[in-house]
């Protein structure tokens, strides 16, 4: 059976209304139906969201957005913050990523996101920075992106020729995340059907944006 492919819209919008000579200029806003959360994006840097494959035999489901200061869009084989080797050779050693992480069961269901409780998001501290095992030179660390009783992983890696600057945008970016309370998954939707009539024939989503300049 030919797999089926989704591309789910992706919307990068500015934060601020006003303008002027006194005001500075707005952060692009990554925010997408495709993913419960939005974070602020430096112009010219790029995001990427993909999800895995509804396959009962994965132990869990995986929603990933990758934002980057390269042009580069992340799959399920790309190298990641300990997690596969060949960083410096496909992104560059100056590459910093901010990579959000949200995993989820049964992998072969759509996500249920239902925050019960406060509606206000917590950044809790991240972890010191850890050397990558499988890509020298690198570093990453990690912390947990709260709204109620739901989280997300934020992790924060960048190459050996990272600049002070683009390591300091990483870190606003991961403090800036907010996570959306009301959000249902568009793989909920009967895209298509098999042999039941509410369920989705593994749908596959790969979408990527680069942020809007803040300056057009």
């Amino acid at each position: 059976m030919a797999r089926l492919r989704v591309v789910l819209p992706v919307l990068a919008i500015l934060v601020g209304g006003c303008t002027g000579p006194d005001v500075a200029d707005p952060t692009p806003l990554f925010v997408s139906g495709a993913v419960p959360w939005s974070v602020a994006i430096p112009s010219g840097w790029h995001a990427s969201t993909n999800r895995s494959e509804p396959d009962p035999r994965l132990r869990v489901g995986a929603l990933n957005t990758y934002i980057t200061n390269v042009q580069y869009s992340f799959d399920q084989l790309s190298p990641g913050p300990n997690s596969g080797p060949g960083a410096s050779e496909k992104l560059g050693p100056s590459a910093v990523v901010v990579k959000v992480l949200l995993l989820w069961y049964a992998p072969d269901e759509p996500i249920e996101w239902n925050p019960e409780g406060s509606s206000t998001t917590i950044a809790r501290s991240p972890t010191g920075w850890h050397d990558d095992a499988q890509n020298p030179g690198w570093e990453f660390r990690e912390r947990n992106v709260c709204l109620a009783d739901r989280c997300v992983s934020v992790l924060e890696w960048h190459g050996p020729d990272a600049s002070e600057d683009a390591i300091g945008s990483m870190e606003r970016m991961a403090q800036s995340l907010q996570l959306e309370p009301g959000w249902t998954d568009p793989v909920a939707q009967p895209l298509a059907t098999t042999n039941h009539p509410n369920r989705p024939t593994k749908p596959h989503v790969d979408v990527s944006v680069q942020a809007a300049d803040a300056g057009a």
